[in-house]
């Protein structure tokens, strides 16, 4: 039989008991309070509303028109080069009959310089060949008249020396007796065919000249008749005549190329959005008309608080709840470096997120519908 224990024992134990089981519940407390705070601090199942989003194309007006025709229907599908809308403006119509006109004017004018120019040309160049003819007759002329004159001056020397004793010396020495001696000396028939010979040799050289002026001046009219063409064009304007029409022209087919846009088309591929203006109406400059959204480059934009900022880096994996509560993932793509503003409800900054499909497809739902956004 076992001996009872001291009173002072039984009341050692119950004490140590005790504060085991006090530190045990302040240890808990302590846990469960810290466990608590984080969860006001950061609730791990909270959850945003972001909106489904494509990439974008928008279509403006380039000038003031009216919307003529509507060719595709919101939701269809189009491709690159697709006509989407025409417009039609009476402004561009009257610019483009205005450069139709001075397109016209221009060429016009072009004819008749031209035709101006060409019936001087050929006046002028009807008064060169006369002219050249005239100077090659007179060339012919002169070159005979100086063989005559040659031939002539030739003859009376060799008349003058017929002589036995004026050919027995030496021709120069003969010549130098002959010229001085006096006239008494010179039979009749010595001077009259000195002087005949003297006369014939200066018309030759008299003719010579005239021949070599002849020659210059033909010279000078072939020169004359190669640039001809050219002064004739110049003096006419028909160069600058011919740079205002291709002015024009060029004008001219800037603006048909702007007119024939009035038909407007797709840039790019996806899907035909809600038409900002209806037929009819009259746009401007910059006036969006429609958007062309690609829904296979989709993303969902979502803004949180500031503070839920350490669980929403990029890369990280979030759940998406579509309409219909399809549950999908998604992978936080970019986050902005700086907040976008302070919320007025919560006095808390918003930081907009990218987040891109990640895993499964996501479903066909309309651009711009609520997904639920939350943490993983």
């Amino acid at each position: 039989m076992t001996a009872p224990m001291p009173p002072e024992t039984v009341r050692s134990r119950e004490d140590l008991g005790l504060g085991l089981r006090a530190v045990v519940v302040a240890g808990t407390a302590l846990a469960l309070g810290i466990w608590l705070s984080g969860r006001l601090d950061f609730p791990r199942s909270a959850a945003f509303s972001g909106r489904l989003q494509a990439r974008v194309t928008t279509i403006t007006a380039e000038w003031p028109a009216r919307l003529q025709e509507i060719r595709v229907a919101p939701g269809e599908r189009v491709a690159a080069g697709d006509p989407l809308f025409v417009l039609h403006s009476e402004q561009r119509q009257a610019d483009l009959l205005f450069r139709r006109q001075e397109a016209a004017r221009a060429e016009q004018e072009v004819i008749r310089v031209k035709a101006a120019a060409d019936l001087e040309l050929h006046w002028r160049r009807r008064e060169l060949q006369a002219e050249t003819f005239q100077t090659k007759f007179k060339l012919a002329s002169l070159r005979q008249e100086k063989l005559h004159r040659d031939v002539e001056q030739i003859a009376w020397r060799e008349q003058m020396l017929t002589t036995t004793a004026f050919e027995q010396e030496e021709q120069p020495a003969a010549i130098f007796r002959f010229l001085s001696d006096s006239a008494e000396q010179m039979p009749e028939e010595r001077i009259r065919a000195l002087l005949r010979e003297d006369a014939a040799a200066m018309s030759a050289k008299a003719l010579a000249a005239q021949i070599t002026l002849c020659e210059q001046r033909l010279e000078e009219l072939r020169l004359l008749d190669e640039t001809l063409e050219e002064d004739v064009r110049m003096s006419h304007g028909i160069t600058v005549a011919e740079q205002l029409s291709q002015k024009a022209a060029v004008a001219l087919a800037g603006e048909e190329a702007v007119q024939s846009s009035a038909v407007v088309n797709s840039p790019g591929y996806g899907l035909v959005g809600l038409f900002r203006k209806q037929t009819g109406d009259v746009v401007q400059p910059g006036d969006v008309l429609l958007q062309i959204l690609d829904d296979d480059r989709r993303s969902i934009e979502v803004e949180i608080p500031s503070w839920a900022a350490v669980r929403f880096t990029p890369g990280t994996t979030i759940h998406l709840e579509f309409p219909g509560h399809e549950r999908r993932q998604g992978i936080v793509a970019s986050m902005p470096p700086q907040t976008s503003g302070q919320d007025a409800e919560s006095d808390d900054a918003k930081l907009k997120l990218i987040i891109e499909p990640a895993g499964k497809l996501w479903p066909h739902i309309p651009i711009g519908s609520r997904v639920l956004v939350s943490q993983p």
